[in-house]
């Protein structure tokens, strides 16, 4: 049972990590999009925004 418990506890600790990571990451992502609002709608990127900032949100909640 503590064999268990302690996998537990790594797995747990090392998805936070990488929940953490990712959320960052979109976050900064947001940020710039939100800060250069004219130059992504002028490339018409906006789709691509959107579905890469839609990843790394599937990837935290996934």
């Amino acid at each position: 049972m503590l064999i268990v418990t302690v996998i537990q506890m790594r797995l747990s600790s090392w998805l936070k990590t990488q929940s953490d990571l990712i959320s960052s990451q979109a976050s900064t992502l947001a940020v710039e999009v939100i800060t250069n609002m004219r130059t992504v709608k002028q490339l018409s990127m906006e789709n691509e925004v959107l579905r890469q900032y839609s990843n790394m949100i599937d990837q935290v909640l996934g």
